[in-house]
């Protein structure tokens, strides 16, 4: 994530793994913030970018049935309600990975003079299985000197190169029971 001031721009990149020696259709479920508007989806097949369109759900969901019965490589992005979001890929074929890029944008609460980003990667909520990889990598940039920069969730590696730039960065291997990631941040002109 980029923040600058109030406004985050996030990226989410999810690798699906297939260990198995059979073709496979691979699905996750994940949060989003409700104030966040999705810029881009972007599926990586061995180095070669796809981008996504936005279509109506019905239109999206049978272009990418259409293209699974062909056993091409689509990628589906669907709103499913209550802030859950849900990537389908296919085909994942054996011993290989497909990545999936999602970029959106949001602009952060402040309350008390402190800016709030919160990354929904809690798992508790939406899985039971641990996340075998996991980095998170947030730089902050304000036009006032940062006062104060913490995260109250988990214990990051912070570098402050001066009074308006931080980079904060957490790496979490076969991480379970994940609470989303929280980073607080306040400038000079707050309170």
């Amino acid at each position: 994530a980029t923040v600058r001031e109030q406004v985050a721009q996030v990226q989410i990149e999810q690798v699906f793994q297939n260990f198995s020696s059979q073709t496979l259709e691979a699905q996750i479920v994940f949060p989003l913030p409700p104030d966040a508007a999705i810029s881009e989806l972007t599926l990586l097949v061995d180095g070669q970018e796809f981008s996504g369109k936005l279509l109506r759900k019905e239109e999206a969901r049978s272009i990418y049935e259409s293209i699974v019965r062909s056993r091409r490589d689509p990628a589906l992005l669907e709103y499913i309600g209550q802030g859950l979001y849900q990537t389908s890929v296919f085909p994942v074929p054996p011993q290989a990975a497909r990545t999936v890029q999602i970029r959106y944008s949001q602009l952060l609460r402040k309350d008390t003079g402190l800016v709030d980003l919160t990354l929904p990667i809690g798992l508790s909520k939406h899985s039971n299985r641990a996340i075998g990889q996991l980095n998170v990598d947030v730089r902050v940039e304000t036009n006032d000197p940062l006062r104060t920069i913490y995260s109250p969730s988990h214990g990051i590696e912070l570098q402050r190169p001066d009074d308006k730039h931080a980079h904060c960065k957490l790496s979490l291997t076969n991480a379970d029971r994940l609470e989303d990631f929280r980073l607080l941040f306040g400038t000079s002109s707050g309170q």
